[in-house]
């Protein structure tokens, strides 16, 4: 439907001086769906991201973000370290305006959701833990609740046990605010587990070879689908080639 929330990626292409890094990427991302960007180091997914986050220019081709509003989750969570883990909840909130006390209050409220308290909330980021600063930085972007989550491999330094969680939690929130995500994953059976299309790319140009399209619900995908899946894509010739793959 025209003008409904979705992000819609035409013909991007991108150079760093004489090196062309992406060439021809073409998708879609609707409302409460999520793509998996997937492919091996220097393809180029980190920059598509920065294109698609407005933190880069689009020099080719074009990008629609239809969405009301966006956020970002990167691999390094990048907290502020003057301030409290609260605080560092509630900047998106600050940006806005909000007010003090309402900011403090809706940043408590999503921060216990994913499983910070209290005297954690009080802690400056050098006294959290790695996973315990990724479930903030997590909340700093679900608390403005954006249409749109930008994700840069956020869960790639956790351990299974937290990741997993972490995964439950996306999912859940996902299906209550028709959040859309765009996510960038090294890892196949993360891809497999999250999203509903997967795009592998290759590098020199970074250019998008396989697509997977994955209907089965995300609350239906129990251990046993998710490890065939991924056997699956990995017989594809293309995702092979693009991770240096025997044939």
């Amino acid at each position: 439907m025209a003008g409904a929330a979705g992000l819609s990626v035409r013909g991007v292409g991108h150079a760093y001086g004489p090196t062309t890094v992406l060439d021809g990427i073409d998708f879609d991302l609707e409302a409460g769906r999520t793509v998996a960007l997937l492919g091996p180091s220097g393809c180029g997914k980190t920059t598509l991201l920065h294109l698609v986050a407005g933190l880069l220019a689009c020099e080719q081709g074009s990008i629609e973000n239809r969405f009301a509003a966006s956020a970002c989750v990167f691999q390094q969570p990048r907290l502020l370290p003057w301030e409290t883990a609260l605080d560092n909840v509630a900047l998106g909130l600050k940006a806005r305006g909000v007010a003090a006390r309402q900011r403090r209050d809706q940043a408590s409220r999503i921060a216990t959701r994913l499983g910070l308290s209290g005297p954690d909330l009080d802690k400056f980021p050098y006294e959290l833990s790695g996973g315990m600063q990724s479930r903030v930085a997590l909340a700093r972007a679900l608390v403005i609740e954006p249409g749109l989550l930008l994700l840069d491999e956020p869960f790639a330094a956790l351990d299974i046990g937290l990741r997993t969680e972490l995964y439950a939690l996306l999912a859940q929130r996902q299906a209550q605010h028709g959040t859309a995500v765009l996510m960038i994953t090294h890892d196949l059976m993360e891809a497999v587990r999250l999203s509903h299309l997967v795009l592998v790319m290759q590098a020199d140009p970074g250019r998008i070879v396989h697509r997977q399209v994955l209907d089965t619900e995300v609350t239906q995908r129990d251990d046993r689908w998710v490890h065939a899946t991924t056997a699956e894509l990995l017989q594809q010739a293309a995702v092979r080639t693009a991770f240096d793959l025997a044939p």
